[in-house]
């Protein structure tokens, strides 16, 4: 198998005491941390949404 092959272009994502290693292809944008805004009812591991672009864009804990 050729050294390309064996390559993964990925982003190393820091989080609460860990990391997270993810493919480049599955990030659309980095972006500035902002606090979700809350939906009332909402599971406990959706914590709200954030404005991408005009849009709401879920934020979720896992």
């Amino acid at each position: 198998m050729s050294a390309a092959a064996e390559e993964l272009y990925s982003l190393l994502v820091p989080l609460s005491g860990d990391r997270l290693i993810v493919p480049r292809a599955c990030v659309a944008e980095v972006v500035r941390f902002s606090t979700p805004e809350h939906e009332a009812g909402a599971r406990d591991w959706m914590l709200g949404n954030v404005n991408w672009n005009g849009r709401p864009l879920p934020v979720v804990s896992y």
